[in-house]
């Protein structure tokens, strides 16, 4: 397809299962990162978007990703809603 300008990147970007059901606010977790309930291991915490509560968190201070875990650096609350994207390569 022809484009004006420079062509939109596509890519395999997913959603994180939700995970707030696990959060008591009294654990850092870890926490299992799952797509449609398989496991996935996003690489390293900058190739993650993840929100709790609607605030984006920092890569690697409030937070940090072991293979298919993720685990913050202070508990989230049980109250917390939990939002995340694994951004996959753009091809």
């Amino acid at each position: 397809m022809a484009y004006v300008g420079k062509a939109p990147q596509s890519g395999r970007y997913s959603i994180l299962d939700d995970i707030s059901g696990s959060f008591t606010g009294s654990t850092l977790g870890p926490f299992n990162l799952t797509v449609n309930g398989i496991a996935i291991s996003p690489g390293n915490e900058p190739n993650c978007i993840i929100s709790l509560s609607g605030v984006i968190q920092e890569p690697q201070t409030a937070y940090v990703i072991t293979g298919s875990q993720i685990s913050f650096t202070s508990n989230p609350s049980a109250t917390d809603t939990f939002f995340g994207t694994v951004l996959g390569d753009v091809y």
